[in-house]
């Protein structure tokens, strides 16, 4: 199982969520975006957005997990990582 399907399915998620949060309804992320590459990214907003993540899937991401997210790419990683293995 490569997980390319489930890996879109999440990014896509991931980008509905910050669409909605930051109010950017044409935003279109790729996994390498930080919070440098996007103006209403701060670190607020990167929690804001965490919880609600953590609410859609249904699942914890942890404190120490959470401060080594870096990327759009790392969050959806580590939301695929709990999703995979609990």
């Amino acid at each position: 199982m490569n997980g390319t399907s489930e890996k879109s399915s999440v990014f896509n998620e991931v980008q509905t969520v910050f669409r909605s949060e930051l109010k950017l309804p044409a935003l279109e992320l790729s996994p390498a975006h930080t919070p440098a590459d996007i103006p209403k990214w701060d670190s607020l907003r990167s929690m804001v957005i965490l919880r609600k993540l953590e609410k859609h899937f249904n699942v914890r991401i942890g404190v120490e997990r959470a401060v080594s997210i870096k990327s759009v790419g790392d969050l959806v990683t580590a939301l695929e990582e709990k999703l995979n293995h609990g």
